[in-house]
């Protein structure tokens, strides 16, 4: 009898000692935040516009012409994303002379989220006219709109930090193009053939001017050199009758401003050959002059 009080009495208290757990248990579970669980989607994988991609636009039907018959393209609406075999990509680059020679390519839309226009991209577009770079690019490759002779305008974004070499050489039809502030260089003939440029601002915080930069942009008739630039190249503003620089720049060493002869040398200041030497003895060609701009 005694043994088996004993058993029951060890019974109730493994029960109580199990019960005192489970709400200790139960306690602890009641005060822990019950979030809910969300997976976090894959990001879409980073592609640049390639020979690669423009087929796989084309096989979903978002381009009209794959790489091979590229150069039949009229229109290119480029996406900010797409999805290819159940992977999904964005366009942050736009490639090395991806659209060059689509003399049919009339109209380009280049999404945001594209950082990069690859050397020569659109080289010999000679039927686009216009076109809008979206905020986010912030490189422009060699060459990426030369010989575009029927583009009227474009913009360069504010992130862009340099204009590089050729990059809008021969683009004949352009008027006017507007150079953000982030700019500290122009590169060589970069604005070379411009024929139509009337006008163009050199900002503030710009350094340096490449050989040839302007050489040809028959239509403009004056430029003004902030004073921040420190080095132009020879035959920078060939053939431009006005270029205004400040009391510092007169210094500049070189013959900036398209001096140079076939044999390599400045030309001599008689009658005849009708040079004339500007401020300071910097020599000009037979096309320009140099005027002082007041500090």
């Amino acid at each position: 009898m005694i043994s088996h009080s004993k058993k029951n009495l060890c019974l109730i208290l493994c029960l109580f000692i199990i019960g005192i757990f489970t709400t200790a248990c139960g306690d602890d579970n009641s005060t822990s935040p019950n979030y809910p669980f969300y997976p976090i989607p894959p990001q879409p994988q980073s592609v640049t516009l390639d020979s690669k991609v423009i087929n796989q636009l084309y096989e979903l039907g978002i381009f009209e012409k794959d790489y091979e018959h590229i150069s039949e393209l009229t229109e290119a609406n480029i996406p900010a994303t797409f999805t290819y075999n159940g992977i999904e990509y964005k366009i942050t680059k736009i490639g090395e002379e991806i659209f060059a020679e689509c003399s049919l390519l009339t109209n380009v839309t280049i999404p945001e989220g594209v950082t990069d226009i690859g050397d020569k991209a659109f080289e010999d577009c000679s039927s686009l006219t216009s076109l809008t770079l979206p905020d986010s690019v912030t490189n422009i490759g060699e060459e990426a709109f030369e010989n575009c002779s029927s583009l009227t305008s474009i913009n360069i974004p504010e992130g862009v930090t340099s204009i590089r070499d050729e990059v809008f050489g021969d683009c004949s039809s352009l008027a006017s193009i507007n150079i953000p502030d982030n700019v500290t260089n122009i590169g060589a003939e970069a604005f070379s053939g411009c024929s139509s440029l009337i006008s163009i601002t050199i900002p503030d915080g710009v350094t340096t001017i490449g050989d040839g930069a302007f050489v040809g942009c028959s239509s403009l008739t004056s430029i003004k050199i902030p004073e921040s630039v420190t080095k132009i190249g020879n035959f920078a503003f060939d053939y431009i009758n006005n270029i205004e620089i400040s009391e510092s720049q007169k210094e500049l060493n070189g013959y900036p401003w398209g001096a140079l002869n076939v044999n390599g040398e400045p030309p001599q200041s008689d009658s005849s050959n009708n040079s004339r030497p500007s401020a300071n003895l910097i020599p000009v060609n037979n096309h320009g002059a140099v005027s002082e701009v007041d500090d």
